[in-house]
């Protein structure tokens, strides 16, 4: 239900969403709300009573399931002047400086991404473009960060912004401070505000001209049968082949396609090589320097032309098996195994620590006394070492028939 405590003026967006299915988060058969210029909605409820996925929906980020939304925009709203969303704790590029961050929003909006335009968003959300604008997101205080993000919204003009949890982890000082900066903005810039929080004390600071209150589908079920927790992700092992499965056969489609595409590369190579060895002529050329004078030279090179030519081409495929056996069997396929599967490998790994680092999830290892080398290393360790033992065993059995055939 809404319930607004002040005449609204014309609205940027209408909304209405209508439950259909059981698989909709909220109860509400309907659920109805405008944003007006320079007003907050607060849209509240228990968790897991759909308040993310609406908003998600209405960014165009996600489907709410069970649920039909429709919006109405204002006609004179650009497209691209719609929709900002301030994520939980702020969230910007993180190879990209502050200023970087909000010139690339500007030109993604096809807007002004000068140094005038930058500074004037940074001025407009408490921040100093010259002692802000050359730091990394990484460097910036959870305040400051909210700050940034919010300046990033600005430069790109959006007339909504969605507010997903804007306070949490902040400070009471700090989140008095950003409550203030959010109504300075909306105010000055006729921003309107849908806010998502359960801290009714602060939802309550930002004035929000109606409340949508959700009632959750999917309350708790107590009397639920209790079911033993798996906890096999604690042994060694089976990390280690979690990881094993992952490396080894993901890549090994990737190293079959790679194996395929150089054969075909090296074998058409070695063909035209072959093709293009005039071996008669390389040994009339050789005897004709070294029995120079002789009488005999003549019939030494007819012989030696209906020789060659007799046995040139079963020459030259016996000569083709062999290398195709020993340079790409032997030495190029195990090589080029191991590059492909240490890409696939390190990539993964790194990019499953970097996860964990951003996320703290090694600082809790630490905190817990769990060594987190031994936790992530040693089972992708493992792991990497058998995929790459097992390519290496196939290469092995795929080079026998080929000797077999050379030898033949």
């Amino acid at each position: 239900k809404a319930h607004r405590s002040m005449p609204a003026r014309r609205p940027v967006l209408k909304v209405v969403a209508r439950r259909t299915s059981d698989s909709c988060p909220f109860l509400n058969e309907e659920l109805a709300f405008e944003l007006c210029p320079g007003e907050v909605v607060w849209l509240r409820g228990a968790s897991g009573a759909g308040k993310s996925y609406t908003s998600l929906h209405l960014a165009g980020l996600a489907k709410l399931p069970g649920a039909e939304i429709h919006m109405e925009w204002d006609p004179s709203v650009a497209a691209a002047q719609r929709i900002g969303f301030l994520f939980q704790k702020g969230v910007l590029i993180d190879s990209l400086s502050l200023a970087t961050n909000l010139a690339l929003a500007a030109e993604a909006a096809a807007l002004p991404a000068d140094s005038d335009a930058i500074a004037a968003a940074l001025e407009a959300v408490g921040l100093s473009p010259s002692a802000d604008g050359s730091k990394m997101p990484g460097e910036l205080s959870g305040g400051m960060l909210r700050r940034a993000a919010l300046a990033q919204i600005l430069a790109q003009r959006k007339r909504v912004v969605i507010l997903d949890e804007p306070f949490v982890g902040l400070d009471p000082p700090v989140a008095g401070e950003i409550t203030a900066l959010l109504k300075r903005v909306a105010a000055e810039h006729g921003i309107s505000l849908l806010l998502i929080s359960h801290m009714a004390e602060r939802a309550a600071a930002l004035s929000p001209a109606a409340t949508v209150s959700l009632e959750r589908a999917r309350p708790e079920d107590g009397d639920a049968a209790r079911q033993d927790a798996d906890l096999s992700g604690l042994r060694f092992a089976v990390r280690a082949s979690r990881r094993f499965a992952d490396y080894f056969f993901i890549s090994a489609p990737l190293i079959a396609m790679a194996f395929a595409a150089t054969g075909a590369a090296l074998s058409m190579l070695l063909a035209d090589m072959l093709q293009r060895v005039d071996v008669v002529r390389i040994i009339a050329t050789f005897l004709t320097r070294y029995l120079a004078g002789n009488p005999a030279l003549p019939l030494i090179l007819q012989l030696v032309d209906g020789v060659v030519k007799q046995n040139e081409a079963a020459a030259k495929r016996k000569l083709y098996a062999l290398a195709i056996g020993s340079v790409f069997t032997i030495e190029l396929g195990p090589l080029l195994t191991a590059l492909l599967l240490a890409g696939r490998i390190g990539g993964s790994y790194a990019g499953d620590v970097a996860m964990m680092a951003s996320t703290s999830q090694v600082d809790l290892l630490k905190v817990l006394g769990v060594g987190p080398t031994a936790w992530t290393f040693l089972p992708a360790l493992l792991a990497g070492g058998l995929s790459l033992f097992e390519p290496d065993s196939d290469s092995a059995s795929a080079l026998a028939p080929t000797r077999h055939a050379a030898d033949d």
